[in-house]
């Protein structure tokens, strides 16, 4: 099992936080319902000297994408509502150029065979 960024197996083999990745992470949770990208998140973690997980001086935005979907975080170190406010956020901003199939104009392109 892959230990996610924020907590770490104890001597019982039970996942503990880490206090300060746990902040980090609450800290990328508020900038993204903030309103910021991901490639905005990843610059403020490099401006706050934050390294990622392997070491790195920035953060990708895959995993920036993961930890804003990783279930493991709820109650732990980010809140139920914050969580869920971050998936609605995800799936808003998904689909800000593709409004919902009953309000498209219909297809005059299609094909008989």
């Amino acid at each position: 099992m892959k230990i996610p960024y924020g907590f770490e197996q104890n001597l019982t083999g039970s996942l503990e936080v880490i206090p300060t990745q746990a902040a980090n992470l609450q800290a990328i949770y508020r900038q993204y319902l903030s309103g910021k990208s991901l490639g905005g998140i990843a610059d403020f973690l490099f401006q706050q000297n934050v390294p990622s997980r392997s070491g790195k001086d920035r953060w990708g935005c895959s995993v920036l994408d993961a930890i804003l979907s990783n279930q493991k975080y709820i109650g732990n170190i980010i809140s139920f509502d914050d969580y869920y406010a971050v998936q609605a956020e995800k799936g808003r901003r998904s689909n800000i150029d593709n409004p919902p199939i009953s309000e498209r104009p219909p297809s005059t392109t299609r094909k008989t065979y």
